[in-house]
């Protein structure tokens, strides 16, 4: 969830705190969660604010969180 709040504040209030938080939970990620969430939290970054890519990355990482999640049970 925190990967989520930090991408929400990032998107509200642009800063260089929030992108350097955005990018503190795009580490845990990489420990903690699977390659594909990690790939789309970078695509996250790789996108245009509202173009469709964006959007596209978004679902992919909910997804990917999902299936993380699920895994853990």
């Amino acid at each position: 969830m925190g990967l989520l709040r930090s991408l929400h504040n990032a998107a509200v209030e642009p800063s260089a705190k929030n992108a350097k938080e955005y990018a503190l939970w795009q580490t845990r990620i990489q420990l903690f969660g699977s390659k594909e969430s990690a790939d789309f939290a970078q695509k996250i970054v790789d996108t245009a604010p509202g173009s469709s890519a964006r959007n596209l990355a978004f679902e992919g990482l909910l997804k990917a969180m999902r299936d993380d999640l699920k895994s853990c049970k």
